[in-house]
């Protein structure tokens, strides 16, 4: 259980019903533009076969908004064949950094 560790990104590995040799990978990326960059992570592993990761912008605390200001949050979810390495995973996070928010 990993429950309001703040990071830039996470990543979740796991095996596919496919056999032994089957594996996929998540990645979770937080914008750095964010407000409340780098957001805490919330991830649980309960069972075989059971697993959940957010990035939880509003974990812990709650966010105040003033009247008729919005809130604009950009994420990135990469899903791949294969296990995510550490290497791999900060590289995709970094090159996410580059992008801008779009009206």
């Amino acid at each position: 259980l990993v429950a309001g560790t703040p990071s830039s990104w996470m990543a979740m590995n796991g095996r596919l019903d496919g056999g032994d040799a089957e594996h996929a990978g998540v990645l979770l990326v937080d914008h750095p533009m964010n407000r409340r960059h780098p957001s805490p992570i919330y991830a649980k592993c309960a069972s075989p076969g059971f697993s959940f990761a957010n990035l939880a912008t509003l974990f812990g605390e709650p966010l105040v908004l003033a009247d008729g200001e919005s809130l604009r949050v950009m994420q990135r979810a990469i899903f791949r064949r294969g296990a995510w390495t550490v290497a791999d995973a900060a590289s995709a996070s970094a090159d996410f950094d580059g992008t801008r928010f779009e009206d």
